[in-house]
């Protein structure tokens, strides 16, 4: 087990904002507390200021994502993400490229994750490019356009159905 320090942001459904941990993997002093730890929410600028310098966002749901936010933002400020593998959140976490996936709910496993990049900081930078060539990838106007092209091949397949007949429209006219 390495003995660093990882700076960590976390989200996730149970927070009404943003969290940041430092994450110390140094024994505890005799109270059981760090001196180095802490924990606060954030916003806006302040927000920004601390994920740019975060070393990796964890994002550990217990319940179904779509895909999360703060998780894309992570991603454009170069930050990896170890992530609950729920929902929609393992389409966007290449492992081991752009971050890890935990089974919902296994600390052991997220700690192991934290441990690992505490101990040696070239995953992470490693992982910083991949993170921002996926988020540039991930722009509004690339997900518009996919969206219309997918309305587009609906619409098609809509105009070349073959008429109703039956029953159906026997009952429309009438």
């Amino acid at each position: 087990s390495g003995r660093g320090k990882c700076n960590t942001c976390h989200a996730g459904p149970l927070f009404t904002d943003f969290a940041v941990h430092n994450v110390s993997t140094s024994p505890p002093s005799a109270s059981g507390e760090r001196a180095d730890e802490g924990h606060f929410l954030v916003t806006g600028e302040e927000k920004e200021r601390l994920l740019g310098s975060a070393d990796a966002l964890l994002f550990p749901s217990l319940c179904w994502e779509a895909v999360g936010l703060v998780m894309l933002e992570a991603f454009a400020h170069g930050v990896p993400v170890i992530a609950s593998r729920t929902g929609g959140i393992p389409e966007f976490i290449e492992e081991g490229r752009t971050g890890f996936l935990v089974k919902p709910g296994d600390a052991v496993a997220l700690a192991t994750h934290i441990d690992r990049l505490a101990g040696d900081r070239a995953p992470i930078e490693a992982m910083r490019e991949a993170c921002r060539a996926s988020a540039a990838r991930l722009t509004w106007a690339r997900t518009i356009g996919e969206l219309v092209e997918v309305y587009k091949v609906a619409v098609g397949r809509l105009e070349n159905r073959a008429p109703l007949t039956g029953a159906l429209t026997d009952n429309r006219k009438g």
